[in-house]
């Protein structure tokens, strides 16, 4: 909220978050911890064991945090592995050298489908963009599109193909976290088909924003 509100980030500002973080942004494979999301949650962690009734029970709060995510961590580990796959390869640089010829139209549209298809095999949005907005992005702003509207069409896209099946990462999130709660077996498939039509919408606005 500091930082959305104010521009004031806690983990780059404080004194001791800054010792922490800043030599985790030198190391590739860690600099995902730093990313503010990802920082608050590992604080919250933190904190929750501040309280006694967490301590004692700390090896089963463990387990079954663990249990709990267990299919999620598997995903992003095999996503992060494709991505590091197409940048070691230099496969990135290939596409983007043979996709200078297509029409403005067909980048638009190829690069949407291409971040939906990503997204769903993957289930992560920030992949499906760090993978094919790296050389799309560039296109479209060659194209003569306002980089605002590249980087709202690309989060809606993206976004759309994150919660699409067959993983759907943020419905095995919820689903993880509400099972956990409620003690009861909750299907993150049927979920995600449930919200597919507000998926498709998102799809639908990112791809009109990009034709504006």
């Amino acid at each position: 909220m500091a930082n959305t509100l104010f521009d004031y980030n806690i983990f780059t500002e404080f004194a001791f978050f800054a010792a922490i973080t800043t030599p985790l942004m030198e190391v590739p494979i860690l600099q995902g911890i730093t990313f503010q999301v990802v920082s608050a949650i590992v604080v919250a962690i933190l904190v929750s064991f501040l309280f006694p009734s967490v301590r004692r029970e700390t090896k089963g709060v463990l387990k079954n945090g663990l249990g709990k995510v267990n299919k999620t961590v598997q995903i992003q580990v095999c996503a992060g592995i494709m991505v590091g796959v197409f940048y070691a390869s230099g496969l990135i640089d290939k596409v983007g050298a043979m996709t200078e010829t297509l029409t403005s139209s067909m980048v638009k549209i190829g690069g949407g489908f291409a971040m939906v298809v990503i997204g769903m095999l993957t289930g992560s949005q920030t992949t499906a963009q760090s993978v094919i907005m790296t050389f799309v992005g560039p296109m479209l702003e060659s194209l003569h599109t306002d980089p605002t509207l590249i980087a709202l069409g690309a989060s809606h896209i993206a976004a759309a193909g994150q919660n699409m099946p067959p993983v759907g990462l943020t419905a095995f999130v919820i689903c993880g976290l509400i099972g956990g709660i409620l003690n009861t077996k909750v299907d993150p498939l049927k979920v995600m088909f449930l919200a597919l039509p507000n998926s498709l919408y998102f799809l639908l606005i990112g791809l009109l924003v990009w034709f504006i």
